[in-house]
């Protein structure tokens, strides 16, 4: 009886015979790490991600176990980026590892200094490298506080059919901002209700080819067409 029931789960006890040879560490056990090691680490396409997070992170990864990976370092290290929202894991077994990174988008652009800068979905600026294309994103004059800008432009987004018709946004003095619209309309907007004067300034550019409109005080528009 006794040999029947050693038969029927010898593989069982050799495996915790295994797990015995090797150290309580899993994470460094060589069982684990013999089926188990990452080789080959992927990461989905970023545009603003820094490679040599990506690098540093591969670093950290290769050679560990999937089982046993130290994920919280990962995505620490990947904080360190103002572009990195969200990063997951997903594993390929026996050996690979997909990291999917999530980016905030870019909402605003400004030079200084003959840098590019370019802000973010969380109101993050950073220098650029490279060629960037720009026609879609606002530019920005004269923006010292990140935090007078999010406040603002969130108000603008509440319209979503005017917000794409940006071009420039410059800030003048607290509350006070000027508008450049694509097709080059100047709009001098007060600093009152912003929702009154987008609703208002709407219904003035719909139908008409306007040069500037100022609204700068309230209850007064003042137009000048071209």
């Amino acid at each position: 009886m006794l040999q029947l029931i050693v038969r029927k789960y010898r593989w069982f006890i050799l495996l915790c015979f295994l797990f015995a040879l090797t150290t309580f560490n899993l994470n460094n056990s060589n069982f684990f790490n013999l089926f188990f090691k990452v080789e080959n680490v992927q990461y989905n396409k970023t545009l603003f991600v820094e490679e040599s997070l990506k690098s540093e992170a591969m670093d950290l990864l290769i050679n560990k176990n999937l089982f046993f990976l130290d994920k919280k370092k990962i995505i620490d290290l990947f904080y360190q980026s103002p572009w990195v929202q969200k990063v997951e894991f997903k594993k390929k077994f026996p050996n690979q590892l997909y990291v999917s990174i999530t980016e905030y988008f870019p909402v605003a652009y400004f030079k200084e200094k003959n840098k590019l800068y370019l802000v973010n979905s969380s109101y993050k600026s950073s220098p650029v490298t490279g060629d960037i294309n720009t026609e879609d994103i606002i530019k920005l004059e004269n923006v010292r506080e990140m935090s007078k800008f999010e406040i603002f432009l969130k108000e603008l987004s509440k319209y979503e059919n005017f917000l794409p018709t940006i071009k420039e946004i410059h800030y003048i003095y607290e509350n006070r901002w000027d508008i450049i619209l694509k097709d080059g309309s100047l709009v001098k907007l007060g600093s009152y209700n912003i929702e009154e004067q987008v609703e208002n300034l709407q219904l003035i550019l719909k139908n008409k080819q306007i040069r500037t409109v100022d609204m700068r005080i309230a209850n007064q528009i003042i137009i000048t067409h071209d």
